[in-house]
């Protein structure tokens, strides 16, 4: 039912379930944000065009026709003020490949090496596989878009090398609080690494450089990663 549907208020889950539905085939998409007062009637809207609350029966009825199968994932910040209206809730619909009315009325992005889905200052692209020929394809990961990247990169290393470290730790904090995906953890080890070495040449010493995480942790479940529309609505009344 409509007023069940799940909607992530935490960006971890949200971020997760892209990755779920882009490695079962649902590989274009198309993003935007609305209000959540809006928030049903655009829920609707997909569903009676696209199917995206359709069942398990549905869905493979339309495989078997070659019909294009999709579905929404909805994020609204928990920490958002829901007095404020002018709030926005960020949506992703994702699609499989096929025929259908999803093709004709959205401008569907086909997620592929080199064309990554692209959310916020996140991309979502396909980790490499095994070398020498293996027949594994790799797995889909979230990493930093190369300009975040370079800018996180570039002011922690300055950051490092001034006297007082407030900067820096404050970065730090900023860094992790992205979710620990395998892509944003590799890339924040690269800049941690380089941030220990360089803070290290400018003479700070080792203690002075704890802040600096020696490790990371990995995504995990949280207690409560969606709410239902009704509920998120009934909040805003």
């Amino acid at each position: 039912m409509l007023v069940n549907f799940s909607v992530h208020v935490s960006r971890k889950s949200f971020l997760a379930a892209v990755i779920h539905y882009i490695s079962k085939g649902f590989c274009t998409y198309t993003t935007g944000s609305v209000s959540v007062e809006k928030l049903p009637k655009m829920i609707n809207k997909f569903d009676c065009k696209y199917g995206v609350l359709d069942s398990k029966n549905d869905f493979d009825r339309k495989r078997r026709n070659g019909v294009a199968r999709c579905r929404l994932v909805v994020f609204y910040p928990a920490d958002n003020e829901t007095t404020n209206c002018s709030q926005k809730a960020d949506f992703i619909l994702l699609a499989t490949k096929g025929a259908g009315p999803v093709y004709e009325l959205e401008r569907m992005s086909e997620v592929k090496p080199g064309s990554p889905l692209r959310y916020d200052t996140l991309i979502l692209r396909k980790e490499a596989g095994l070398r020498g020929g293996g027949n594994v394809k790799g797995s889909w990961s979230w990493y930093l878009n190369q300009k975040a990247y370079k800018e996180f990169r570039e002011s922690c290393i300055h950051a490092v090398k001034m006297r007082g470290l407030k900067r820096a730790k404050v970065l730090t904090g900023q860094l992790m609080n992205y979710p620990g995906f395998h892509g944003v953890r590799k890339q924040r080890a690269s800049i941690f690494r380089s941030m220990k070495r360089t803070g290290i040449h400018a003479g700070h010493s080792e203690k002075a450089l704890d802040f600096i995480p020696a490790k990371q942790y990995w995504v995990r479940k949280g207690k409560k990663e969606t709410e239902t529309l009704r509920s998120l609505l009934k909040q805003r009344q």
